[in-house]
């Protein structure tokens, strides 16, 4: 991946830095009581070195292939991640994982930035399918899903522990050839 994905004139996707630290730090440090319903890793968040060292994994996964993690900048400001944040190489596979702060909820914006990582995804690596794994309480993340095409593959049981409390998680899937039938209209309108 290059320096960035460009989503639209106010909307990039970047690699992993290091130099995120304190914007990504504070964000979450703020957002933390929102983040925390279906992050269970927003508490671990607790000093910017702890945001350093995440990051610096990340840089780490990325270079290795594990993973790919894209930090969202809107209007020049921190935002959130979107991510590959499971790549299997022998399956071609891999989870799709994000988050975006509170007062950007409901603007399209992650639609968005899911929908260029997908193309990107699909244009440069040979991963054959994506899927998502959605607490059955995230309702927005659950339409988000839905919207972008993926289709629900069923429901793991009692699969997460967040907060305290065991929930069901819904498997959502898309394939590359599901992508590529719907003639790519949604092919992320930036550069890649």
């Amino acid at each position: 991946m290059q320096k960035y994905l460009e989503v639209n004139q106010e909307l990039r996707l970047y690699p992993a830095s290091v130099d995120f630290a304190k914007p990504l730090f504070q964000l979450i440090a703020a957002q933390r009581d929102y983040l925390r319903r279906h992050l269970p890793w927003a508490d671990e968040v607790t000093s910017e070195q702890d945001m350093r060292r995440i990051l610096r994994q990340d840089i780490q996964f990325n270079r290795g292939g594990q993973k790919l993690t894209t930090y969202i900048r809107y209007r020049a400001e921190a935002a959130g991640a979107v991510s590959l944040v499971r790549i299997d190489k022998i399956h071609k596979k891999a989870e799709i994982g994000y988050w975006l702060r509170e007062d950007l909820q409901g603007q399209g914006i992650m639609t968005q930035c899911v929908e260029r990582l997908i193309f990107y995804v699909f244009k440069t690596t040979d991963i054959q399918r994506l899927y998502m794994q959605i607490s059955s309480e995230n309702k927005a993340s659950l339409a988000l899903a839905r919207r972008i095409g993926f289709k629900h593959e069923g429901t793991l049981r009692r699969d997460a522990l967040i907060n305290g409390a065991f929930c069901d998680m819904e498997v959502f899937g898309l394939l590359r050839g599901e992508f590529e039938e719907r003639g790519e209209r949604r092919e992320g309108r930036g550069r890649s």
